[in-house]
């Protein structure tokens, strides 16, 4: 009875070993990953597509025509009825 009251005891010292190392692996991964709680990974921000030069001559004229008509409207609003330009 001595030899299996032995090996009991030693089979419950082997089985608390292995779960502390398992512990302890589990954190080694975790650390060696770097992964933390809570955090996430940032997604990369998306390149604009470069303009072509028929869309950057589009563009000004769209603004140049813009602008004339806006001053179109604003001459017709401050102008007096009855007077001319010159």
């Amino acid at each position: 009875m001595a030899k299996r009251s032995k090996k009991k005891a030693k089979a419950k010292k082997t089985v608390a070993k292995r779960k502390t190392t398992r512990v302890k692996t589990r954190v080694k991964t975790a650390a060696k990953k770097g992964v933390k709680k809570g955090i996430k990974k940032r997604k990369k921000a998306r390149k604009t597509k470069p303009r072509t030069f028929g869309e950057r001559v589009s563009s000004a004229f769209k603004t140049v025509t813009g602008t004339i008509t806006d001053v179109g409207g604003l001459r017709k609003k401050f102008e007096t009825p009855g007077s001319d330009e010159t």
